[in-house]
């Protein structure tokens, strides 16, 4: 059964996640998509262990939490709660 707070990931760039072999200890991570200091494409990143960086200026985030790591970005970017059910992968939009 499927928990009224976990649904599927929407098709928006609003929300980046990463379905590859950079996995971050064998986990999926989703944050937002968009970079807080001039909004680059997160998803686009190079993904360094559980760090982001944003190809516009090099801002680095934490896929874990959001936490920003490096300038030039000011404020971290909302991580979201993934859950994996069989061959489903759920984001905890709410």
């Amino acid at each position: 059964m499927e928990s009224d707070s976990l649904k599927p990931p929407p098709d928006s760039a609003d929300l980046s996640t990463r379905f590859d072999n950079n996995s971050v200890d064998g986990a999926f991570h989703a944050i937002e998509n968009t970079c807080t200091h001039r909004g680059g494409p997160l998803g686009e990143g190079d993904l360094n262990g559980e760090i982001v960086t944003c190809l516009w200026h090099g801002a680095n985030f934490n896929v874990k939490t959001g936490a920003v790591t490096s300038s030039p970005a000011g404020t971290g970017v909302r991580s979201f709660v993934v859950k994996v059910e069989g061959n489903d992968v759920l984001v905890e939009l709410a």
